[in-house]
């Protein structure tokens, strides 16, 4: 559920909405097209960049165990995995093609963003993910971050640029996207 909220979309489904109908011909308004509900459900494309630096090596599996269920549940089409090895203001890789460096590039807006990482919060090398949070801010865009470290670490001027959930196994997460939105300031 956590997933499908933070890299899904609203979608046209053709289940008519029929208090939309009522409501608009209560009005006397004619309508020219039927309004359907929206259903969730993936959206077309997502990007999910995960920080490789050595310093959070012991995160990992974690990252790779995430990315594994996420291929499973929504498959690889439209997902963009980019990995991260320097931090993020070096070239970045293809996950499943890590020989091959390329520069980043926000994606379009719209487009959801999660990051798995620590943004440098345990290392002290947070800068390289301030510049990339002011990048993609100015793009339009406010990733997600799922953060392995508690509340304690964060530093106030990332959560400007960033939505910070905290990666805790026993957590809750909202289930639908308007909830989650919702937390999202």
């Amino acid at each position: 559920p956590f997933l499908r909220a933070v890299l899904g979309a609203q979608h046209q489904s053709r289940q008519l909405d029929l208090d939309r109908i009522v409501r608009s011909l209560a009005r006397g308004e004619v309508l020219r097209r039927l309004p359907c509900l929206p259903r969730a459900g993936w959206a077309a494309r997502a990007q999910v960049l995960v920080d490789l630096d050595p310093r959070v090596h012991f995160f990992w599996n974690d990252f790779y165990e995430l990315i594994e269920r996420l291929q499973g549940l929504r498959g690889k089409m439209g997902l963009d995995l980019l990995c991260f090895e320097d931090g993020p203001l070096e070239p970045c890789t293809v996950f499943e093609q890590r020989d091959q460096q390329i520069t980043y590039r926000p994606p379009e807006i719209g487009t959801p963003i999660l990051i798995l990482s620590d943004l440098g919060q345990l290392s002290r090398r947070e800068q390289g993910w301030l510049i990339l949070g002011r990048r993609l801010q100015r793009a339009g865009l406010r990733p997600v971050v799922l953060m392995p470290c508690p509340e304690r670490y964060w530093q106030a001027e990332l959560t400007e640029y960033y939505h910070f959930v905290t990666w805790d196994h026993d957590r809750r997460y909202p289930a639908r996207q308007d909830r989650l939105r919702k937390q999202i300031p």
